[in-house]
């Protein structure tokens, strides 16, 4: 295995860490919605590991009443994603 392999496996691996560790605090944070966050973790999942193979935006569509957590689960995702 050369080298360009295994950075791009410490890369995938360390992102993918990342983002685990994210929808893990999301879950502490945001009550009752375990099962969205998950989806939208995996919609994102590949944007946010390997942005360079993304040729098209990644369209995420959440709807429902208000006050069930959709903003905030966006917000708090976007900031996240920003630190780590």
């Amino acid at each position: 295995m050369n080298t360009t392999n295994i950075q791009l496996r410490a890369h995938i691996s360390e992102r993918s860490a990342q983002l685990r560790h994210i929808a893990a605090e999301l879950k502490t944070e945001l009550f009752a919605i375990d099962d969205i966050i998950d989806r939208v973790i995996d919609t994102i999942r590949a944007w946010y590991v390997l942005p360079d193979i993304i040729n098209r935006p990644v369209i995420v569509n959440l709807w429902g009443l208000t006050g069930t957590g959709k903003t905030q689960l966006i917000r708090s995702l976007s900031k996240k994603s920003r630190v780590l």
